[in-house]
């Protein structure tokens, strides 16, 4: 398809690519076409490759990807970048660290992309202490290689106690139709030795809530939450305000915030996960209005029945296998959802209409042309059929590795335990801004699909 020795898809392997769906007679190509069916949907399209290439690790950079001239224009907005710099941030800034050297990519890939008007970086802990507005390439340069900590405490504010929800609340404040807002930080909570830890944390989450549902009130908001490692060189605050001394990697997090045209701009750009060293994990909370309608493929084997109508069903003669069992694949393409891809390989994720199938799900291979276009494979298995229509809703929700990277009591942190790789708080931060997105009492699905089975 492509000549992947050259690492990169020029204009005439582009052209070859869409030549071949408009002139398909295959109906999961269709989504590739625009609504009148008779063009190319570019942006739509460009950005399933992007994704088809992360996903099976194939060595083309986005940028390399050929496309039409101004097939994925986006109105300009501007990005203005605030690095919270509290007492418990100076160790990641000791030396040159990786978080440095994130913060530099990333503003030398905003600067170069053309998706912002103007870019601003700001330093801010109880207030903005620093804001450089339209910053240059020479000054990107001087203010991040040549921070240190001394640097953060000489630019003042009340760097003891962080609240975040404040912090949060002021970035918030400045996002609109025409600015979005990068937030990094340690996202570490900081009580303070008098105060109630556990009372604390449940205050913050409500107040985040409050800052999220005050602001979709008036913005179709979506916040991305990526996290990254770096080298933390310095103190660590636990949350009675107890110094432990830390030499190790440590997480901390870009919070995009902005409208969903503005965060979906920016990751679709790899604006922010193009970097060097790349990220750990991410999560995406948006408004749909309406679940996305998901391109899906039962899988002919394991044998299990027939497939009358095609891939997408219904299953027909369905039976029990002789081990027992009763099983079948289903390819799917989440391609055009702004979450990772990793996020789909969570089984709690996927509500299953009957809950005595097991499912586990796996990237599609590379290797298997005949799934080409589909990113996942959903595997049930059940120990007996029903006849019904298995019902699939894709949902909205918290993936497993916020709870694994949250940490609710650091008292004890120590480069040798699991501790230094956690964050304090983590979950009543990412509790806070679920709870203003999605209702308890309905959580919309991000896409759904079902499949009928027959005896």
């Amino acid at each position: 398809m492509f000549a992947t020795s050259e690492k990169k898809l020029d204009q005439s392997e582009y052209d070859s690519l869409t030549e071949i769906i408009l002139k398909s007679t295959d109906g999961s190509l269709e989504r590739f076409l625009t609504e009148n069916g008779k063009q190319v949907d570019h942006p739509k399209f460009v950005q399933y490759l992007k994704t088809l290439f992360e996903t099976k690790k194939i060595p083309i950079n986005p940028q390399d990807i050929w496309q039409p001239t101004n097939s994925d224009v986006t109105a300009k907005f501007n990005v203005n970048v605030y690095i919270e710099n509290s007492a418990s941030m100076d160790a990641y800034f000791a030396g040159v660290t990786e978080l440095e050297t994130v913060i530099y990519n990333m503003l030398a890939n905003l600067k170069i992309s053309g998706v912002s008007e103007v870019t601003s970086l700001s330093f801010v802990n109880s207030k903005v202490t620093f804001s450089k507005d339209n910053i240059s390439s020479q000054e990107i340069d001087n203010l991040i290689t040549k921070i240190e900590p001394e640097t953060f405490r000489k630019l003042g504010g009340d760097r003891g106690v962080t609240d975040i929800k404040d912090v949060v609340k002021l970035v918030l404040d400045k996002v609109d139709e025409k600015n979005a807002a990068i937030l990094i930080s340690d996202f570490v909570f900081s009580p303070g030795k008098n105060a109630n830890a556990q009372d604390y944390l449940n205050n913050q989450t409500v107040g985040l809530k409050i800052n999220f549902a005050e602001k979709l009130k008036e913005l179709d908001l979506a916040v991305a939450i990526i996290q990254l490692s770096s080298n933390f060189n310095g103190n660590y605050y636990d949350r009675t305000g107890q110094i432990h001394k830390l030499n190790c990697q440590r997480p901390y997090y870009l919070w995009v915030i902005g409208s969903t045209d503005q965060v979906r701009t920016l990751l679709h750009k790899n604006i922010l996960t193009d970097i060097k060293g790349g990220y750990l994990n991410r999560i995406v909370f948006y408004s749909d209005k309406s679940p996305e309608t998901l391109d899906y493929k039962i899988q002919f084997r394991p044998q299990f029945g027939d497939l009358p109508d095609g891939a997408k069903g219904p299953i027909t003669k369905a039976k029990v296998s002789k081990d027992g069992t009763f099983g079948f694949n289903v390819a799917v393409d989440f391609s055009r959802s702004l979450q990772d891809m990793n996020y789909f390989l969570d089984p709690y994720i996927y509500r299953v209409s009957n809950n005595s199938y097991k499912l586990s799900v796996d990237v599609v291979s590379s290797n298997d042309n005949s799934l080409s276009g589909y990113t996942h494979m959903l595997k049930f298995v059940a120990d007996n059929v029903n006849e019904e229509t298995l019902t699939v809703d894709v949902m909205n929700g918290i993936p497993t590795w916020v709870t694994t990277s949250n940490s609710s009591d650091d008292l004890s942190i120590a480069c040798e335990n699991d501790e230094s790789k956690k964050t304090f708080g983590l979950k009543n931060e990412v509790d806070g801004i679920a709870e203003a997105f999605y209702s308890q009492n309905r959580v919309a699905p991000l896409g759904s699909f079902s499949v009928s089975i027959r005896k």
